[in-house]
C-alpha cells in the first residue's frame, strides 16, 4: 500500500505522462521499467550529486575570489614598485643632466685635484729654496 502511494505521489510529480503500472499490465510508452525502490534511489543520487555540484560551485567561486583578490594585489604592488623605480631613475637622469652642465672648473675631483698639486709644488719649492741657502747667509743672533 505504502509502495503504490509513493508511487502516485512520484507520478504526480514526475512528467504528466508518467503513470504507475501494476504488474501484467502494458506501458503506455517505450522506456526503462524499474522498481520504485530503485526509482528512488537513483533520485536520491541525483540529489546528491546536484548538492556535491553545488558545493563543489561554491567552493570554486570563493577560491576564484581569493585568487582574484590576490592578483589585485599583486598588480597594486607592482605598481607602486613601477613607480617608485621610474621615480629613482627620473633622479638619476636629473643628477646626470645637472652634471652634465657644470661648467670644468665646477667639478669637486677637479677642484681637490688641483688643491692637492698645489700643496705638493708649494712644499717642493720651500724643500727646494731651503736647500738654496747657504749656511752663511744665515744669521743666528747671540
Amino acid at each position: 500500500m505504502l509502495l503504490a502511494a509513493l508511487l502516485i505521489v512520484a507520478a504526480q510529480n514526475a512528467e504528466p505522462d508518467a503513470a504507475p503500472l501494476r504488474a501484467g499490465q502494458p506501458a503506455p510508452y517505450a522506456g526503462i521499467l524499474m522498481p520504485a525502490e530503485m526509482a528512488i534511489r537513483l533520485g536520491q543520487r541525483v540529489e546528491s550529486c546536484e548538492f556535491e555540484l553545488q558545493q563543489s560551485v561554491v567552493k570554486s567561486d570563493r577560491l576564484l575570489s581569493i585568487e582574484k583578490t590576490s592578483c589585485e594585489q599583486r598588480i597594486k604592488l607592482l605598481e607602486t614598485t613601477t613607480k617608485l623605480h621610474v621615480n629613482d631613475l627620473e633622479q638619476q637622469l636629473l643628477a646626470a643632466h645637472k652634471a652634465a652642465e657644470r661648467q670644468w672648473w665646477e667639478n669637486p675631483a677637479l677642484s681637490i685635484g688641483i688643491g692637492i698639486g698645489a700643496g705638493i709644488l708649494f712644499t717642493a719649492g720651500a724643500v727646494y729654496l731651503a736647500g738654496q741657502l747657504s749656511p752663511a747667509a744665515v744669521v743666528v743672533s747671540q
